[in-house]
């Protein structure tokens, strides 16, 4: 079963939030995930996102150039 979901910029995918830059898997995201402000570095394309979780649902809260 395939669900995705359009969280503000990010996509959550599987349960899995998807890299805005190259679409591979960053972080394992569960309904009852929470944090603020957490940085996640993508091996792939090395880039950083500064996200907001709340209930599930994804924000990235800035984008540094």
């Amino acid at each position: 079963m395939k669900v995705e979901r359009e969280c503000g910029k990010l996509i959550v995918k599987d349960g899995w939030l998807i890299c805005p830059g190259c679409r591979k898997r960053l972080l394992r995201v569960e309904m009852d995930t929470a944090a603020k402000n957490l940085i996640v570095y993508c091996r792939n394309c090395k880039r950083t996102v500064t996200v907001d979780i709340d209930r599930g649902q994804c924000f990235e809260s800035q984008s540094p150039t």
